[in-house]
């Protein structure tokens, strides 16, 4: 029996120091300092999120109902960020390619849209070079083919205002059939000039000027001018000149050096003299002697 009693006081002996040594050991961990976690750095978690949004590269952002509202593009030749409307259609964009960089909006139908652009190259209009505002619409048209009616929709050019090929700047208005029907800027010489034409683009009058005179001419439908009225070739008076179909004149109305009226019919024949009964080609509004002479 007492063998046994020294056995057991061992083992119970033993199990103390063990439960000693392990509270001193938890008592020395806990005395030790264990560092603060460390303060977040807002500027180098922006500069984080950042730099993973450049390695992503093009993304689309959606709203609490997975439409898109704003999307990013790229691709080898151009990039661009479009905003969308409530109905998935993009009704805004800002892009650049490598002919230049534009903003273009458009109504919820595409129907009517409006582009700001500097770009080398345009292949829907004619001009090598554009830099301005160019208002778009959508029109309709009932074309025929082959016998076969049919609608056919255009996207056309209905107001342009910027600088075009030559280097002038002007604000034009093109019909439907893509020809400028009115337009007023700058010439390709450097002077002022407005311009109006029929539904088909045909030129049919316009007040420029020229070689430093001001000149309102009226156009007929082959393009020829038929009438000028404007400041007189020669001497700072008026005139005034009428055309045949091929803009040969015909009645000519000015001044001669300031000094008299002159009205000539054409062809030049002999001078119109009141009661003598010949059928004058022109005549003079003199008083007769010296300073009538044509």
């Amino acid at each position: 029996m007492s063998l046994r009693r020294k056995t057991v006081a061992i083992g119970t002996a033993s199990l103390a120091v063990l439960l000693l040594v392990t509270w001193l050991v938890a008592v020395v961990a806990g005395q030790k300092k264990v560092p603060p976690p460390s303060k977040s750095d807002p500027l180098a978690d922006l500069e984080q999120r950042i730099s993973k949004l450049e390695k992503v590269g093009p993304f689309t952002v959606v709203d609490n109902q997975d439409r898109p509202i704003f999307t990013v593009t790229s691709t080898a030749g151009a990039s661009a960020a479009t905003v969308f409307d409530s109905n998935r259609v993009g009704v805004a964009t800002m892009g650049a390619t490598t002919d230049g960089g534009y903003f273009l909006a458009r109504s919820g139908d595409g129907s009517t849209t409006a582009r700001m652009s500097v770009e080398r190259a345009n292949m829907s209009v004619k001009d090598k070079t554009w830099a301005g505002l160019r208002l778009n619409e959508l029109i309709t048209e009932t074309v025929t083919e082959q016998g076969v009616t049919h609608q056919v929709k255009r996207d056309v050019a209905r107001l342009e205002l910027g600088r075009k090929a030559a280097g002038n700047y002007s604000l034009t208005f093109p019909g439907k059939s893509g020809e400028p029907i009115a337009g007023i800027g700058e010439s390709k010489a450097g002077s002022g000039a407005l311009v109006v034409g029929d539904t088909q683009g045909s030129k049919r009058a316009s007040v420029s000027v020229g070689e430093s005179k001001g000149v309102i001419a009226v156009f007929n439908g082959a393009g020829n001018a038929i009438v000028a009225l404007g400041e007189a070739v020669g001497n700072t008076g008026g005139a005034l000149a009428i055309g045949d179909a091929n803009s040969e004149p015909r009645v000519k109305m000015g001044t001669n050096d300031n000094r008299y009226g002159v009205v000539m019919t054409f062809p030049v024949g002999l001078p119109y003299v009141p009661r003598s009964g010949l059928p004058g080609s022109y005549f003079l509004g003199c008083a007769g002697g010296s300073a009538c002479v044509p």
